[in-house]
């Protein structure tokens, strides 16, 4: 419904070079029109997640957070949604509710995009997610790993490579 117009013009006028007056202008007109669409519907979670991007890039994080709120209330088992919102809340600092919102996902044992998220924000909060072992396991024993497991692969091979094994982070990498 929004049309990927503002957001295009936004990304020319970053690779442009533009002002941050231009950029943050093209931000709130974005934000403004999304407003005004969801007014009508309230219920677009994509929507919301990017108008939540918007604002916390114009650091206006706490407005952000009702949106994510929202679109992680009406989508929980978006993918989308759900690596958004934990980005989001890493971004402010707020690694242990990224993390739980991750963990608690119906989506864990089963999205490797998910599963490759919660072994990320794990990292990111100096843990090891219980999900490292049984995927270097499985991709160990996988003769070759396809598109939809690559990052995946890629989370563990950090974690290999962060724990020092470089060779095992050189192959799942």
């Amino acid at each position: 419904q929004i049309g990927p117009r503002q957001l295009v013009r936004s990304a020319q006028q970053i690779l442009e070079g533009s002002s941050a007056e231009r950029i943050e202008a093209a931000s709130k007109d974005f934000v403004k029109h999304a407003r005004s669409l969801l007014a009508i519907d309230f219920g677009n979670p994509v929507l919301l997640m990017d108008t939540a991007r918007e604002l916390t890039a114009m650091r206006q994080e706490k407005a952000a957070l009702r949106y994510v709120r929202v679109a992680v209330a009406l989508a929980p088992n978006s993918r989308f949604v759900l690596r958004s919102a934990a980005r989001y809340y890493l971004h402010i600092g707020e690694h242990e509710v990224a993390h739980d919102l991750l963990r608690r996902s119906p989506l864990i044992g089963s999205d490797p995009w998910v599963q490759a998220s919660e072994i990320a924000v794990a990292t990111v909060r100096g843990q090891t997610s219980t999900l490292a072992k049984q995927t270097i396991r499985m991709l160990s024993e996988a003769k070759q790993v396809g598109a939809e497991a690559s990052e995946l692969a890629s989370a563990v091979a950090t974690v290999e490579f962060l724990s020092g094994s470089d060779k095992k982070a050189k192959v799942l990498f």
